[in-house]
């Protein structure tokens, strides 16, 4: 029974390495993360521990097509839970972005800037 599945498995590469490849676009994403934590006290003796992770998102070249995505935001929490302070969270930017759009001569930005 081994051998027949090894046999399959090595057939099976071979057929999708003998298969034609067609083009591929390439897209790049990079991103970035980071946390702030903070510990204080109100002026009402509550203690706030509030977390922050802030988040950046860049995707380049969507599709081959020249379209590109930038976000950035943060997600917020308070740790102790004491405080009336909401550790928000926040939507800084998000949008589509395309250069030379219309004959090269308009740039575009469709979201939140």
């Amino acid at each position: 029974m081994r051998i027949g599945q090894g046999f399959l498995l090595g057939a099976a590469w071979l057929v999708l390495a003998a298969m034609p490849v067609g083009s591929a676009y390439g897209t790049t994403i990079s991103g970035k993360a980071s946390t702030v934590i903070e510990w204080y006290d109100t002026p009402r003796e509550d203690t706030a521990v509030p977390v922050y992770q802030y988040l950046t998102l860049n995707a380049i070249d969507l599709g081959g097509q020249g379209y590109n995505f930038r976000g950035y935001g943060r997600l917020g929490a308070d740790l102790a839970n004491e405080s009336t302070m909401d550790a928000d969270s926040r939507l800084y930017y998000a949008y589509f972005d395309k250069t030379g759009f219309l004959a090269s001569k308009l740039d575009c930005r469709l979201g939140r800037q």
